[in-house]
């Protein structure tokens, strides 16, 4: 049997691992915390604006059967709300057959494979990769930050 609650509470931490994110969802009035894991699609549909805030107060809309715990949303009461097919700028941005950031390492590989490379192509590559490189700022070697050993004092 599946069941939806509907808890207020905070997130209190966001923990990004390498195909997962896993967010940390402490109840209003419970000193307990749950340890939601979501996959990076998941994530990214739950939060299409960027991470969101830590510590304000939301409600997070969960489904609970017999082996899982799924958040299924998670929103801020006090913020304001649209949906998303009454603007229809975002329906068709969604519509747009824009390169999904997420697609699999061999569909990646295969479109690198692709890709013509000629010398001309990889030595002007080269050539503005070095030219970035002078660009950038000088890094700073600050040592082991453990020992104090080494550094640009050394």
């Amino acid at each position: 049997m599946i069941k939806t609650n509907e808890i207020k509470g905070y997130i209190t931490a966001i923990t990004e691992a390498q195909s997962l994110f896993i967010v940390s969802f402490q109840a209003k009035n419970d000193r307990s915390t749950l340890a939601l894991t979501l996959s990076r699609q998941h994530y990214y549909d739950l939060f299409p604006a960027g991470t969101p805030e830590l510590g304000v107060e939301v409600i997070a809309v969960i489904e609970e059967s017999s082996e899982k715990i799924v958040l299924k949303a998670i929103y801020d009461p006090t913020a304001d709300f649209l949906a998303e097919d009454e603007i229809p700028e975002i329906v068709a941005l969604d519509a747009a057959s824009s390169p999904n950031p997420l697609q699999s390492v061999a569909q990646r590989q295969k479109l690198l494979a692709d890709l013509p490379y000629d010398d001309q192509t990889v030595a002007e590559l080269a050539k503005l990769h070095d030219e970035e490189m002078n660009r950038l700022p000088e890094r700073i070697n600050y040592g082991n930050p453990v020992t104090g050993e080494g550094g640009q004092d050394d």
